[in-house]
């Protein structure tokens, strides 16, 4: 912990789990190794910011949460980690949920 604001993004191109991309402040930090593994994206599965298995919280503050149907590029993470989405992002019509939790991000 550096005490100061990240932005972390994870872009998943296809429902194989080994196609999970991570990004630290727009750079790729690191690729999924999980193979031979599928995610279930069907409608029975709820989106959950909080405990994880195992109950692992997460320690920190998260000032957004976007969730988008595709995948997005490198370029597209980069040019949006600080700003507010809106109908100029190039995929704004594929935004499945989008929560602003905090006003507290110099950068928000």
């Amino acid at each position: 912990n550096d005490g100061k604001w990240h932005h972390v993004a994870m872009v998943q191109s296809s429902n194989n789990l080994q196609s999970i991309t991570f990004y630290v402040d727009g750079v790729v930090d690191a690729k999924s190794a999980i193979t031979n593994q599928t995610l279930n994206t069907g409608n029975a599965y709820k989106v959950r910011v909080s405990r994880g298995v195992n109950n692992r919280y997460w320690v920190g503050g998260i000032a957004e949460v976007r969730i988008w149907e595709g995948s997005l590029t490198q370029t597209q993470v980069t040019d949006w980690m600080f700003r507010n989405v809106d109908a100029s992002h190039p995929v704004f019509a594929n935004l499945q949920l989008y929560y602003k939790l905090s006003k507290t991000c110099a950068h928000c």
